[in-house]
């Protein structure tokens, strides 16, 4: 059961989408906290972009954050023994946040799940051939500009999925990204990508997300101490797309 009214809110410099699976470095004492918690709990906490201010606790206040984020999923874990945690968390529905509180060490707020409208009618159909044929030749593009090659990519068969799937491995800005997290339908986040893959120079990365259905995925990311959220190379994202 999640907690609308109480949710634990992890501000980034990065945008979750539902499927998606990131690592994540827990060194704040406040969120090793959250963390803690929600293993016990077994519950999700929502990670929100940052749209003014810093990730970590340097004096300047909080930051501000957008209003749309994702509710994410601890899938794996470790505790170092300095209390420091490296967690993988797989991304799960949107929310909207109505209210946030400081009650708690970590930010917090009320929130409201969000899903698609549109995201089982069968008029995606056309919608889901371009998207999907477009981020194939996307991902082939980038394969022959490093020099490599990929024998499969196994794309999810769901439209709402497959939106998901490619904006989080598309090579932009991340305030795009979060645009297309706040797009209501599954259509219209179709109809952005068929535009922003028609207009993409060459990309030179991928980003941290497997482009699998996401219900079988099993998260394979390798985690990292290098920061809060490290995405994959490119090279960790052609051995995931060669392997499925």
């Amino acid at each position: 059961m999640i907690d609308c009214d109480n949710m634990p809110l992890f501000p980034l410099q990065t945008v979750l989408f539902p499927g998606m699976t990131i690592p994540l470095h827990i060194f704040e004492q406040r969120y090793r906290l959250m963390i803690e918690q929600c293993l016990a709990s077994n519950s999700p906490f929502g990670i929100v972009l940052i749209t003014h201010g810093s990730d970590v606790d340097d004096g300047s206040g909080p930051p501000t954050i957008c209003r749309i984020g994702c509710l994410a999923r601890i899938v794996r874990s470790e505790e170092l023994a300095d209390g420091r945690f490296f967690v993988e968390v797989s991304g799960d529905k949107r929310f909207e946040i109505e209210e946030t509180s400081d009650s708690e060490p970590y930010l917090t707020g009320k929130i409201t799940t969000i899903d698609d409208a549109d995201a089982y009618d069968e008029q995606l159909e056309p919608l889901y051939e371009s998207v999907s044929n477009r981020f194939r030749i996307y991902v082939k593009r980038l394969m022959e500009r490093l020099n490599r090659t990929v024998s499969v990519i196994q794309l999810p068969t769901d439209p709402s999925a497959l939106s998901f799937a490619v904006a989080g491995a598309l090579d932009i800005p991340t305030v795009d990204k979060q645009a297309l997290l706040e797009v209501p339908t599954t259509g219209a986040r179709l109809q952005m990508e068929v535009a922003i893959l028609d207009s993409s120079p060459s990309p030179t990365s991928l980003e941290s997300v497997e482009p699998i259905e996401p219900p079988t995925q099993k998260p394979k990311s390798p985690l990292t101490d290098k920061a809060k959220v490290t995405p994959l190379t490119a090279a960790d994202m052609k051995d995931k797309l060669s392997r499925n």
